[in-house]
């Protein structure tokens, strides 16, 4: 071996730590940096402020909302057709689909999440049986259809708060 030969200086503990870099250099170079750096352009925080503060407003009215049942018999004339609303109701799931992430989600919102699902599997198992009145069905799939927007609403504020950087947060209470 060629190395065996070669002899090493031997080096001391206070030459080793003297070969060592400084903990912080001896001037800061990021005021060069700063200067080189694009100018930040103003970005306006009103918007996102506006919209967290509607969409709490929101989650502190929704829960007496959803405790509310929508009456089962609504007139004819006011109503829209059980197809249309059935429509709606695919179109509402649908878009919930597309909305709802699979990302990290603070446990309120999961929590409301669950709420609205928990409510839209009583409107299923009513609507599921077969001695319902053609009204009373009516009136079912038109509350399902109002849950899944509100679902819908919230679900899509919680999206364009993550996609700003935010998210939605604070402590939701669901009342019954």
């Amino acid at each position: 071996m060629p190395d065996a030969n070669i002899s090493a200086p031997a080096l001391t503990v206070a030459d080793a730590l003297r070969g060592m870099p400084l903990e912080r250099p001896e001037h800061s170079v990021w005021p060069a940096l700063a200067a080189q750096l694009p100018a930040p352009r103003a970005r306006h925080r009103w918007p996102l402020a506006m919209l967290a503060a509607a969409a709490l407003a929101a989650l502190a009215v929704l829960p007496g909302r959803l405790a509310t049942p929508v009456p089962a018999e609504i007139p004819a004339q006011a109503s829209a057709s059980l197809a249309s609303v059935m429509s709606d109701s695919a179109q509402l799931e649908a878009l919930l689909g597309a909305v709802s992430g699979s990302d990290m989600a603070t446990a309120s919102a999961t929590l409301l999440g669950l709420e609205f699902e928990d409510q839209l599997q009583q409107i299923d198992a009513a609507l599921a049986d077969p001695g319902l009145a053609a009204d009373q069905r009516h009136g079912l799939w038109q509350q399902r259809v109002a849950v899944l927007r509100q679902y819908a609403s919230v679900q899509g504020t919680h999206q364009w708060l993550a996609a700003n950087g935010g998210q939605l947060d604070g402590t939701l209470v669901a009342t019954y």
